[in-house]
């Protein structure tokens, strides 16, 4: 559905730069899933600031700028970013996808955000003690914000 939201958006010329990737089932309950080079998780990316690198406002920025060294380069990579960031914040939005965290959410090197693991959508959220997990309709996290206003 994302890719076909994507066609879409490039065909009346609104370019979001979004990352897809083929997911091929193989059997029941298995398949394969397209790897997605040069990219981590924002997890791993936060992880880089320490325990508490989920609440800094810098982390995606500074990773960005490592491996962005020219200023061309990172602004090309915000740029990449913050399309791709409101293209993914509608689509998870509109599909109604749940359980987005920082272990669902990716970067590529250049600045491409795209979301995995789509096994909770249209609304389905999931449940701890009664409440559902998911407390907001899409993600855009304080160090997101910051890479997009600088």
């Amino acid at each position: 559905m994302i890719q076909i939201m994507d066609k879409v958006w490039l065909k009346e010329g609104l370019d979001l730069r979004m990352i897809t990737f083929l997911c091929t089932a193989t059997d029941f309950r298995k398949g394969m899933i397209e790897m997605v080079p040069n990219s981590e998780t924002l997890r791993k990316i936060q992880l880089e600031h320490g325990l508490t690198g989920s609440f800094k406002d810098r982390p995606i920025a500074e990773w960005l700028q490592k491996h962005n060294t020219s200023e061309l380069e990172y602004h090309h990579s915000v740029e990449n970013f913050t399309y791709s960031c409101a293209g993914y914040s509608v689509a998870t939005y509109l599909l109604g996808i749940c359980d987005r965290h920082n272990d669902n959410i990716m970067l590529t090197t250049c600045g491409h955000l795209f979301h995995i693991d789509f096994g909770k959508f249209l609304g389905d959220s999931q449940m701890m003690a009664g409440f559902k997990r998911d407390r907001v309709a899409f993600v855009l996290t304080q160090d997101m914000a910051y890479v997009i206003n600088g």
